[in-house]
């Protein structure tokens, strides 16, 4: 569902009451984030990049975020959190979260996270595969 509400005409203008979903404008500005931020992690060297979550099922909220995985070179001398915290600084997300392995973890995650299954089962492929 994209978005969800009552119509009425007020004069010569349709008014629209919003109940739940989205607003068509919200979607456009993350739809433009998920792509934003794909080409950056692509240009960063992601093998595989996967949007999932209620986006991907098309169940978003008025304050539905975009779950994003990635699959990347990610510098091994440092914690998986400080590498998380380098993409979020460099790539500057907004509305989006982002869940960033490099290829030896991620054969891990997707032996013991029904995450980063569930997003392989259901998810979107934006970029790999």
């Amino acid at each position: 569902m994209c978005y969800a509400g009552a119509m009425t005409r007020s004069g010569s203008s349709v008014v629209v009451e919003w109940a739940q979903g989205e607003r068509p404008e919200r979607r456009a500005r993350i739809e433009a984030e998920i792509r934003r931020v794909t080409a950056g992690l692509v240009g960063r060297g992601a093998v595989l990049v996967v949007l999932f979550g209620s986006r991907a099922r098309g169940e978003t909220r008025p304050d539905s975020d975009a779950d994003l995985l990635a699959v990347l070179p990610l510098p091994s001398d440092r914690p998986p959190m400080a590498r998380l915290a380098d993409l979020y600084a460099d790539l500057a997300p907004k509305g989006i979260d982002l869940f960033a392995y490099d290829p030896e973890e991620f054969e891990e995650m997707k032996r013991v996270s029904s995450l980063v299954r569930d997003a392989l089962a259901r998810g979107i492929v934006l970029h790999g595969g």
